[in-house]
């Protein structure tokens, strides 16, 4: 049985110690402040949401204008993970080429394929007016080269997208997103927040309003869908290099 030394044991002790007392300084003193100020905060996000985001979609203006750069944060997630799966997985060899499905399973799958695109359009397009958005829309795309690599065969949708496309379509919805937080920030100072950057409102419950609230969805999606593909394309690759 393996010994763990004594100084590595103390570090990892001293890591938690340290850990539970920065989540214990975090908590607020009294849970009655906290419960008034959650409640505040809510009453606010319903009363003067859709006035100062333009979006109907109350939860869509919350993710993507008050807590817009926790947002960002969980994008970056999927850009951390498909860039870790492709430095340990993106050099190994193409699956070889297979022949997918029956004939007739081939042929349906052709006539639903604007299906499986459109759907997800409308999710995202939309996703500040009705239930959805650009993580929900982005994995509804995500799905759909998935599909055609388990019905046609894995290598040709890998060879189509996975040589370096994947990865352009990725970094640049990220990019696209920073920089609509940055021309807000430079414009009137506030980061990744619609209304208070200037960003034109329009009238809220029609398809052109609530700012750069659906731009951000947009690039969203292609950030997601992007990342999810690649991660399943790179998990189909063997550890042989390519030659």
């Amino acid at each position: 049985m393996m010994r763990i030394p004594a100084r590595h044991v103390a570090a990892i002790l001293l890591a938690a110690a340290m850990s539970v007392f920065l989540m214990a300084a975090m908590i607020p003193a009294g849970s009655h402040s906290q419960d008034n100020a959650v409640q505040r905060v809510s009453e606010h996000y319903l009363a003067a949401g859709v006035r100062e985001t333009g979006a109907v979609n109350i939860v869509t203006a919350v993710l993507l204008d008050y807590r817009s750069f926790d947002t960002m944060g969980e994008a970056i997630v999927i850009l951390a993970a498909a860039m870790a799966v492709g430095a340990l997985l993106g050099q190994g060899r193409q699956p070889p080429a297979g022949r997918g499905l029956s004939v007739l399973v081939r042929r349906s799958i052709a006539f639903l394929v604007p299906l499986f695109w459109s759907l997800p359009a409308y999710i995202v397009v939309n996703g500040h007016l009705s239930p959805g958005g650009g993580f929900q829309g982005g994995v509804g795309w995500a799905a759909l080269p998935i599909m055609l690599a388990v019905v046609y065969g894995a290598a040709v949708p890998a060879r189509a997208w996975a040589h370096g496309r994947l990865p352009k379509i990725e970094y640049a919805a990220a990019f696209c997103f920073l920089g609509i937080g940055l021309f807000g920030l430079l414009h009137s100072g506030h980061f990744l927040a619609s209304g208070a950057a200037g960003f034109p409102l329009g009238t809220p419950g029609t398809l052109p309003s609530a700012g750069a609230i659906p731009w951000l969805n947009l690039a969203i999606a292609c950030k997601v869908m992007a990342g999810l593909s690649a991660i399943f394309f790179y998990m189909q690759r063997d550890g042989t290099l390519e030659p």
